[in-house]
């Protein structure tokens, strides 16, 4: 089950394309992307593209979250 945390930042990469510093990645955003909720796309040296996969949006539909 996906945290709160977890399901906020899912959502919050689903809502549009995002690109994040490669040094910014959490905790969370690591286990997204272990689960395979989420890709990265290296888009320069030091940015991420981040694409939600389709098993993140049926997590996102999932139902509970644990806190």
């Amino acid at each position: 089950m996906l945290s709160n945390i977890e399901r906020q930042l899912l959502r919050h990469y689903s809502e549009d394309e995002r690109l994040i510093g490669k040094q910014t990645r959490s905790q969370q955003h690591l286990r997204l992307l272990a689960w395979g909720y989420i890709r990265e796309h290296v888009v320069d040296a030091g940015n991420l593209l981040i694409i939600v996969t389709a098993a993140g949006h049926t997590a996102l539909d999932d139902g509970p979250t644990v806190a």
